[in-house]
């Protein structure tokens, strides 16, 4: 582990010395040792650094010294451009680019109308330096975002410059959450207001031991790591992500939703039309919810609402779950997943809700099943006297199962009681409330759409570079957060373009594969010329005709 070491010369208090420390284990001596490379210093308001101190810029972030090291890095940077600019320009002018991810992600943009949305809060030339930033996060799959320095120097981006570790910094202290709370508020208001959004939360991990928002709570990936929370809407029309928010990783789902209702009612657009996952669901939510006038459809969990669990058990005691007319046509008439829903109107402060309480017999079955063959598996472990070594196997077996020890060897004594307790559970009864569906079918539809914001989810963590947040900065990680907010934006907007598309050649199925397709394109500009492109290939036409980006002929020659 490499750390800075910060310290003060002999009888000159004012003046402090930079050393980057390394610590290793001796093999031969058997002792921790430990190597040192000098970085720089400071005398009195002066700083100075080595070339050294570039390899080291992690060392210096949350500290008293970060904001020197950057404009000594600016200034570095500024110095060494300017040397290549004029070594440049004394050879030639000319500029070989690729520029295929600019074609595609520029168009996505402008259709999508984030970069309108953009520029109206941040500003045309803060935009460019976002979208040249989200470009990057959006098309190489969980790259850190300080390699966008190398990357950006052979591609076409919105910002007129590559973009040195000392730009991205920049960029990213500039980025302040109000701005960014303007922008999503801008962006909601872009929503219609016949969409319906998903609303959910998940967590995101972090290495960072200085932020305030970054503590150990539920894990959904089950890391032991500290987090934090993520939450997030994402429209059911569109597939767009449309809201998130930054919240401490220690919350719990349940509350969260006030604050949040709170706040979209402050945006000034209209109040958007939520499905929730029933991790949201609470007596003083749903009050909540129905007191500042939102349309809602939400999951219930049943062992939780004692009086809906009842209510469900006795429409099936009345066997109302068998009536033909309760049947839900969702599935084929022959499917083993065949639901039938009632549907049961309550009043809640003095507001109508719709309590829709659903059915299906193989999920009851099913999990009966698991849980008998999962007792016959623990029964026979111990009359052989094997260890459980599952958590959740050896909570059953201390609850359903007594060992005896008889001169004629091990007796395993069964608790039918309790097993017929474990029998008797809410298997395959689910439920879902919702005051703006009277329809059942509807309100199941509405739910069931909910998994395009888990699937949003998933390409944060895994196709982008946000498994595990390393910033240490809270401004800095919020707007890493940001970034890669717009650039999930971009991609969603490609997913949904290319799935509407009926013939989508196979290697534009994904995402990834279409930007990788596109990415070879060449722009070439000559001094005293007019730019132009290479010629694409077969499949890069195709992807261009399938996103409609222009092919004016005065710009691709080859194609005249």
């Amino acid at each position: 582990m490499t750390y800075l070491s910060v310290r003060k010369r002999p009888n000159q208090p004012e003046n402090l010395l930079f050393y980057a420390v390394s610590a290793y284990w001796d093999k031969k001596e058997k002792i921790q040792k430990r190597y040192q490379y000098y970085l720089g210093c400071k005398k009195g308001a002066e700083y100075r650094f080595n070339a050294r101190a570039g390899e080291y810029s992690e060392l210096f972030q949350a500290t008293d010294h970060e904001m020197a090291y950057w404009n000594w890095r600016r200034a570095d940077g500024a110095s060494e451009k300017q040397q290549d600019l004029c070594v440049a320009e004394s050879v030639s002018g000319a500029d070989l680019r690729a520029c295929g991810l600019d074609l595609v992600l520029n168009k996505i943009a402008e259709d999508s109308g984030v970069k309108k949305h953009l520029t109206g809060v941040f500003g045309s030339e803060l935009t460019a330096d976002i979208l040249s930033l989200a470009y990057y996060c959006a098309s190489q799959d969980c790259a850190p975002l300080y390699k966008a320095d190398v990357w950006s120097r052979d591609q076409v981006l919105p910002r007129k410059t590559p973009l040195s570790e000392a730009d991205i910094a920049q960029i990213l202290n500039t980025i302040s959450p109000s701005k960014c709370l303007d922008f999503l508020s801008s962006w909601l208001s872009s929503v219609d207001p016949q969409d319906r959004l998903s609303l959910d939360i998940t967590s995101v991990s972090s290495y960072s031991t200085r932020h305030y928002d970054v503590m150990y709570g539920y894990n959904r990936d089950r890391e032991n790591l500290p987090q934090i929370n993520l939450l997030m809407m994402v429209s059911q029309t569109t597939k767009l992500p449309i809201w998130y928010e930054q919240l401490p990783g220690a919350i719990a789902d349940v509350a969260t939703l006030k604050d949040t209702a709170r706040l979209l009612r402050q945006t000034g657009s209209s109040l958007p039309k939520i499905v929730l996952d029933r991790g949201f669901a609470s007596k003083s939510n749903i009050v909540a919810l129905l007191k500042g006038r939102f349309k809602f459809t939400m999951g219930i969990p049943l062992h939780r609402f004692s009086e809906y669990r009842q209510m469900a058990r006795q429409a099936y005691q009345n066997h109302e779950f068998i009536s033909p007319q309760n049947t839900l046509d969702l599935f084929e008439p022959n499917d083993t997943l065949q639901t039938q829903a009632v549907t049961r109107v309550l009043n809640i402060e003095d507001h109508r809700v719709y309590l829709h309480l659903f059915y299906t017999d193989y999920y009851k079955s099913n999990q009966l099943a698991c849980l008998m063959s999962t007792l016959k598996e623990i029964e026979r472990m111990l009359e052989r006297g094997q260890r459980i070594s599952n958590p959740t196997h050896a909570e059953l077996a201390e609850l359903c199962f007594t060992v005896k020890r008889t001169p004629r060897g091990r007796k395993v004594i069964v608790n039918t009681e309790a097993i017929a307790k474990l029998r008797d559970t809410d298997a395959g009864f689910f439920a879902i409330m919702s005051n703006q569906f009277k329809d059942a079918e509807q309100a199941l539809i509405a739910y069931k759409l909910r998994d395009g914001i888990e699937k949003r989810f998933d390409d944060l963590k895994n196709d982008t570079d946000l498994g595990r947040l390393r910033m240490h900065s809270p401004r800095t990680q919020q707007a890493r957060l940001f970034i890669q907010f717009i650039a999930e934006i971009l991609r969603c907007k490609i997913l949904h373009t290319i799935q509407n598309t009926g013939d989508v050649p196979s290697y534009a199925k994904t995402v990834t594969g279409l930007l990788g397709e596109m990415a070879s394109i060449r722009r070439i500009k000559m001094p005293g010329h007019r730019a132009f492109y290479k010629r694409p290939t077969k499949h890069q036409l195709k992807i261009m005709e399938i996103l409609e980006i222009s092919r004016n002929p005065r710009y691709w020659p080859s194609l005249t």
